[in-house]
């Protein structure tokens, strides 16, 4: 490497990890364990790792001392400094609770599951919170420990939701499904984050478990999450459950008129076909005329056709409606509209010209024209 090179890292090293002026003023006042913990709370675990040598340390403290810079050092990645520090401060710890906490989580990043089991279980189960329950959990696993763990999930009781997830995951791959199931239930009969019903159903589908009341939950909860509202659809469909889906559009067409359209697709799947002609008439007239219209061709139902009412807005953009709809009055003798219905075409085509000279002589030889 040049020294160019060498210059430039050092420099880019220095800005990220060199306290600035109004920092220093900060910490001015701060020393010992005050100042280190305020760096920790900043998270300015270099500056920890830099300053730490430096500092004066009473001697009843060194427990706590050592937690902190074992605590940069986590956050910096470097867990075997992190264990290593763990390891010599343990005889003058002083806070049990979290040292042991940390020293659990350090020895699962380096994979010593079976001291992350011991340390774990040195901490009572009513101070493990968060993310710690799913590495308790990984732990016990992966040191051969499944068989506390499915005790664990079943015996202890907790409102935290990663003890939830656990719990779910665990009874779910062990078949103990009607246990996972009530445990569910408790949880959902109060409303969650939205967070929270993404990753319980993320947990439940890896054991290929479908609980579609945690999505129907999810989405009373919170009508607006998207991502909940198009997970449950899915399912739903999935279950051939249209007119279900149908209602849900529906109440969100009340925020969001576009949503109309789907209502009425799928009252139309369910059978609903009133309704469904009501909402696509609300939801896009345009749309389901043309799709009428459609119909009455395909079955060469040309009286049927006359019956819809067309906007002359919507004929003038779709020329072979408006042809359809000349030649249906045409058949059926109703020559002056017809006329007028091609009239309407700004630049006729060959057959407009051959269909008005017909209507012309129709006119004139009107038995000669019977449908």
């Amino acid at each position: 490497m040049n020294l160019i090179k060498i210059l430039f890292l050092f420099s880019v090293s220095f800005s990220l990890y060199a306290l600035t002026e109004e920092e220093e003023k900060k910490y001015d006042e701060l020393e010992g364990l005050s100042f280190l913990e305020a760096l920790i709370k900043d998270k300015k675990y270099q500056e920890v790792v830099k300053q730490y040598p430096a500092i004066s340390k009473n001697k009843d403290e060194l427990g706590t001392y050592h937690y902190l810079l074992a605590t940069a050092y986590y956050h910096l990645k470097d867990f075997k400094q992190a264990y290593a520090i763990l390891d010599k401060g343990q005889g003058h710890k002083k806070n049990d609770l979290e040292y042991h906490k940390l020293w659990a989580r350090t020895s699962f990043e380096l994979k010593n599951y079976k001291q992350c089991s011991i340390l774990f279980s040195e901490v009572s189960l009513k101070e493990i919170s968060g993310t710690d329950w799913e590495t308790l959990g990984a732990c016990l696993t992966q040191s051969g420990n499944e068989e506390k763990l499915v005790k664990l999930t079943l015996n202890h009781s907790s409102d935290d939701f990663d003890f939830l997830l656990l719990n779910q995951k665990i009874l779910s791959q062990k078949g103990l499904h009607s246990f996972a199931k009530e445990r569910r239930k408790r949880l959902l009969s109060a409303c969650l984050k939205i967070d929270s019903y993404l990753s319980l159903w993320s947990v439940l589908e890896a054991s290929k478990i479908t609980d579609i009341d945690v999505l129907e939950m999810g989405h009373a909860c919170h009508p607006e999450a998207m991502e909940i509202t198009s997970l449950l659809v899915k399912n739903l469909f999935l279950e051939g459950k249209y007119h279900s889906i149908a209602y849900i559009f529906e109440t969100l067409s009340a925020q969001d008129a576009s949503y109309l359209k789907h209502a009425a697709e799928f009252y139309k799947v369910a059978g609903r076909n009133t309704v469904a002609d009501y909402f696509f008439i609300l939801g896009d007239e345009d749309g389901y005329l043309l799709a009428r219209s459609a119909n009455f061709l395909n079955q060469e139902n040309y009286a049927g056709l006359m019956t819809i009412p067309f906007k002359p807005s919507l004929l003038k953009s779709n020329k072979d409606l408006m042809y359809a709809l000349a030649y249906s009055q045409f058949k059926y003798l109703n020559l002056d509209a017809s006329l007028s219905t091609l009239t309407g075409q700004t630049k006729k085509s060959s057959r407009d010209e051959q269909l008005a000279g017909l209507i012309d002589q129709c006119k004139n030889l009107a038995w000669k024209c019977r449908p």
